[in-house]
């Protein structure tokens, strides 16, 4: 994923050449979490798989978003996560 929105370069933060490499690799690993293991949730159990990541994920990136995990996604020119809305 890294590879693909960000270049092949992403996968040596040494040679990204990004801002702050490691928020936004916390960034796209925050999407690919609520995206891949969240992805074939029941509606019902959305709300619990939410919390459980957020808690989990503020342990190490506490600028992880309030609210709805689904309702994030990625700001490509930012590289990170948004408001679908946005």
């Amino acid at each position: 994923m890294l590879g693909t929105f960000l270049g092949p370069d992403a996968l040596d933060l040494k040679k990204a050449n990004l801002p702050n490499a490691e928020k936004t690799v916390m960034h796209y690993l925050s999407f690919a979490l609520v995206w891949s293991l969240g992805a074939n949730l029941h509606d019902a159990s959305r709300a619990t798989f939410g919390d459980a990541l957020r808690a989990q994920m503020r342990k190490r990136f506490p600028e992880f978003p309030d609210g709805d995990v689904y309702e994030y996604g990625i700001d490509a020119e930012l590289h990170k996560l948004a408001p679908w809305s946005e």
